[in-house]
């Protein structure tokens, strides 16, 4: 890790290696290890390559996660057709999936976290800002209930102002959350708020996480 921090601006776009060794998917950067060390903004590409580890670790467990594409190249694009969006929300899913999770990229700078359950009809948002409202929701879950091919309304959870949730407390660690809360949601953890050392627990987020990616299988120390 602490490699990456002495390479030049050069080597930050390129490959460190890939997550999906077998079909070169998910490509992690040199520069995502250089943000890791500098406590700077994650790209996308660390979100997809934990939230595929993730969907390795739940294959068998009707529990399935999404890449940043599907929120941010889909689903928050109103020029995508109905019918599209439902190909693409199929190629996610199995008929016998229940819950699915997808990173949300808002604002250009910010991730939060959706959490669909498919036979309860809900969605739920969890924002590390706690800026996603239930209003800004509506919109979008109109566009999931056509996709999922819901002819009734979703019940919209967006846990806006609930003290009783973990949220960052800096500019840079909403990836790490976003990350944090699809895996104790899919665990049936608690995402409520951390009675030890803030900073502490944090690092030990941020290092497993990063050394998932590395080795290639969801670690958790925390």
């Amino acid at each position: 890790f602490a490699l990456a921090r002495g390479l030049g601006d050069v080597y930050k776009r390129q490959v460190a290696f890939f997550v999906d060794e077998e079909t070169k998917q998910y490509p992690i950067y040199y520069g995502d290890f250089r943000n890791y060390m500098d406590k700077s903004f994650m790209s996308h590409a660390v979100i997809d390559g934990y939230f595929w580890l993730l969907d390795q670790k739940f294959k068998d467990s009707q529990i399935c996660f999404a890449n940043c594409a599907l929120w941010s190249c889909y689903i928050s694009c109103f020029d995508v057709s109905s019918e599209q969006l439902k190909k693409v929300v199929g190629k996610f899913l199995s008929p016998e999936d229940n819950f699915l999770y997808i990173p949300i990229h808002i604002g250009g700078n910010h991730w939060c976290l959706a959490q669909i359950n498919i036979p309860g009809r809900s969605i739920t948002f969890v924002d590390p800002l706690d800026q996603f409202r239930k209003k800004s929701c509506k919109r979008y879950t109109d566009r999931l209930s056509i996709a999922f091919g819901f002819d009734s309304s979703w019940n919209i959870i967006d846990h806006y102002n609930d003290r009783s949730i973990q949220r960052q407390n800096d500019s840079h660690s909403c990836a790490f959350f976003t990350c944090w809360y699809s895996h104790q949601l899919a665990m049936n953890y608690s995402i409520g708020v951390w009675m030890v050392d803030w900073d502490s627990r944090l690092r030990t987020i941020c290092r497993d996480i990063m050394t998932s990616l590395a080795e290639r299988v969801i670690i958790f120390s925390h």
